[in-house]
């Protein structure tokens, strides 16, 4: 299992990938960041301080009580269109929201999409497809949870804190520092609760991708489960899988709850605390009612926020940030077998095949495959390949195809280095026939035009009737 460093350094590469995703959207990044203050003020700050306004009206008697419209029209005509530009705001708000996110989550699904691709066939026989698509999955839906938290919790808490500080201090100045400090003290309490739990969070996230990539495995290859009469065995394997994950997620509820008690306990002293407040303030200090119902107002919506960040915001951020730590780190990976950068456009005609004094071993292994070895195949020429398992056949056809790239020497087709040029070039080149049979989930038409995507109706037909195929 990953160490508490390992885990902090997928959390940092996973943030930087998803700025880096939200740089290239200033426009949508502006609009909500310029937008967000107003939705804020409109919808939770203006209304109680208007309510403040009307109260204190109706203290001092300052209307007429046989002309409430005359009075009150003003106030009541205020009100109705502050609640209405707030509701246009937050729809300003969603409008820049889900534009961000569109163009992300399609952004994030095809860079990963084609970083899988560039990756070596030995990364893949290294990793679960499973796991993979669990990662990627994890990585754009972090994306969805990081910017909801964000725009609908976060950013509006932190614009609300500074409404009611700068609405408070010219009436309640020390009132307003106090609600500041006591902001500042919660949210820093909250993200030392928070550190302490993503540890757990990121861990259960990498016992839940290999739940997932162990699940896939056996539904890929439920036919030799089948045939070997090992449905107990994988099922005993499965549970051992399960139950690491249920151990790693009891420590993460374990550690949430310590951090809502504490979170909770702060909430309610600051909310009783208000409470008091309020009270002597009115009763013994004769203090402005309006005021200080503002106060109250501004402090439990604030209370709210703070525990709903604690609770709820932080929660996601941890969840989405483990979630998306695997993938994120996996977007790092240099390709094994790159182009060169500047490719030669390729010139097989004959189809002559040299290996050149070829040099191979596998990443790790001290014994080499290939030393010197040397081969011409002729234009033509039909050869088959012998040997004990682990001689290298298979791996002779893999550098052939560029799979790998040798440590020394060279491999030509028709004189020309086959590291000259693209890979997919090369494999246009080249037809092959793999040992174990591969199909998409699709059409058979689409499965036997795969190596001819232009191919008309006719050669599918026919190629599926030299196939014997034509009747599935």
């Amino acid at each position: 299992m990953k160490t508490t460093a390992d885990d902090t350094e997928g959390m940092k590469i996973a943030l930087q990938y998803y700025w880096s995703c939200l740089k290239r959207y200033p426009r949508s990044l502006w609009g909500i960041a310029l937008s967000m203050p107003f939705t804020t003020l409109f919808s939770r700050y203006l209304p109680p301080l208007m309510i403040a306004h009307v109260l204190d009206k109706l203290i001092k008697h300052n209307y007429d009580a046989s002309d409430l419209l005359g009075s009150f029209g003003g106030e009541m005509a205020l009100f109705i269109a502050v609640l209405l530009v707030g509701i246009a705001l937050w729809r300003l708000v969603d409008f820049f929201m889900w534009r961000l996110e569109q163009n992300i989550q399609q952004d994030i699904a095809e860079h990963v999409f084609r970083h899988l691709q560039s990756l070596s066939l030995n990364f893949h026989a290294n990793n679960f497809g499973g796991s993979l698509v669990s990662q990627t999955n994890k990585l754009m839906g972090g994306y969805v949870r990081i910017q909801d938290s964000t725009i609908y919790q976060a950013y509006p808490m932190l614009w609300g804190i500074l409404w009611a500080i700068i609405i408070l201090a010219p009436q309640a100045p020390q009132y307003a520092i106090g609600l500041a400090i006591f902001s500042v003290i919660y949210l820093a309490v909250s993200w030392l609760l928070a550190k302490r739990i993503y540890v757990h969070l990121a861990r259960f996230a990498t016992a839940e991708s290999k739940q997932t990539g162990m699940l896939a495995d056996v539904i890929t290859n439920i036919g030799v489960v089948k045939s070997f009469a090992r449905s107990k065995y994988e099922m005993e394997r499965f549970h051992t899988a399960t139950s690491t994950t249920r151990r790693y997620l009891k420590r993460f509820a374990i550690a949430h709850q310590w951090q809502m008690n504490t979170q909770g306990l702060m909430s309610r002293v600051i909310s009783s605390f208000a409470f008091i407040i309020a009270v002597i303030a009115v009763t013994r200090y004769n203090a402005n009612i309006p005021i200080v119902f503002l106060m109250f107002n501004y402090t439990l919506t604030i209370v709210d926020q703070l525990f709903d960040f604690g609770n709820s915001t932080l929660r996601s951020y941890n969840r989405a940030l483990s979630d998306a730590r695997e993938m994120a780190m996996k977007l790092t990976l240099k390709p094994e077998v790159q182009d060169p950068l500047h490719p030669e456009k390729p010139v097989f005609k004959q189809g002559a095949i040299n290996f050149e004094n070829v040099t191979f071993r596998h990443d790790g292994a001290d014994d080499a495959i290939f030393e010197g070895f040397t081969v011409n195949i002729k234009p033509g020429e039909k050869i088959g390949l012998v040997g004990h398992s682990g001689s290298g056949k298979t791996t002779f056809t893999r550098l052939l195809l560029r799979y790998s790239d040798i440590q020394g020497g060279a491999i030509t087709i028709d004189e020309q280095n086959i590291a000259h040029v693209t890979q997919d070039s090369l494999h246009e080149h080249i037809a092959y026939v793999p040992q174990e049979p591969l199909l998409f989930h699709r059409s058979i038409r689409e499965n036997i035009g795969y190596g001819d995507l232009a191919a008309k109706d006719k050669a599918i037909i026919r190629a599926a009737k030299l196939a014997h195929a034509h009747d599935f």
